[in-house]
């Protein structure tokens, strides 16, 4: 599934505002009344078919804009809007997708009763769908249209707690908020505070997923970015000390294979 275009109504700092994700397609969206709209859809005369090696990469957008200007907004309202399909979407808005397959479908979608949208498509050959927005359970009769059966993954390393962050079907999560409160939920408050809090217990399982990653089979994902040759584990003196006073015949297990191997071939 490819996203090709979203206009929003009203959503946080949008107003009546379109982002073109596509590079194939140009959309424009004019206003001709309060709340009536043309679009119009037309090629792009510069689109270079077949421009990714792989097959399965089917464009590629960067989203740049001064602080503050709403880059982390659209993204939100993807991730919360797109996973559940159409019952999910947040803002009253006009979306454009490709669904590739055994077809190649273009679909079009637009509210069916907040406003008027005129389409003007100049033979570009999109099917027009209109999605109840103030009717969510009517939207699961589209189901066939839909995008829902997509897989997202969302990324992010900024650490600001300022949203929450969502768990839906087929959203992958790996953004620095959502491991942190994945980790905090595997602990009870009491051991939390015993191990110095959440944010510790984050930064000791996003070491171990690190160290997990490079010692895996996952790093041919990567050949062609150059990885360290090796992976150097070492233990604080003071922290050595404690280990070694701790006749847990687990830890002391432990301690050998340091002894053994302080470094790891990747």
């Amino acid at each position: 599934m490819e996203i090709l275009f979203i206009w929003l109504f009203d959503y946080k700092n949008f107003k009546e505002q379109g982002f073109n994700f596509s590079s194939e397609f140009i959309f424009n969206v004019e206003k001709e009344g309060k709340k009536s709209y043309q679009l119009n859809i037309s090629k792009n005369k510069n689109f270079i078919p077949n421009f990714f090696e792989k097959s399965n990469i089917l464009n590629v957008t960067a989203i740049i804009g001064q602080n503050g200007s709403g880059k982390s907004n659209i993204l939100d309202f993807i991730k919360n809007s797109f996973p559940e399909g159409y019952s999910s979407i947040q803002a009253q808005a006009i979306i454009s997708y490709r669904l590739k397959g055994d077809t190649d479908r273009k679909i079009l979608l637009t509210p069916n009763n907040s406003f008027n949208v005129e389409v003007n498509q100049n033979e570009t050959d999109f099917e027009i769908h209109n999605y109840p927005f103030d009717m969510p359970t009517e939207a699961d009769g589209l189901y066939g249209q839909d995008y829902s059966t997509a897989e997202y993954v969302f990324y992010s390393n900024i650490f600001d707690l300022k949203s929450e962050e969502i768990n839906m079907a087929g959203m992958h999560n790996l953004s620095t908020l959502a491991l942190l409160k994945a980790d905090s939920s595997e602990h009870d408050e009491k051991q939390l505070q015993a191990s110095g809090g959440n944010y510790d217990s984050f930064r000791a399982n996003e070491i171990r997923r690190n160290i997990q990653f490079l010692l895996s089979d996952y790093t041919d994902l990567l050949k062609n970015f150059p990885l360290p040759e090796y992976l150097f584990i070492d233990i604080l003196d003071n922290d050595l000390k404690y280990f070694q006073k701790d006749k847990n015949p687990d830890v002391q297990k432990l301690l050998t294979f340091f002894k053994k191997n302080f470094h790891k071939r990747i």
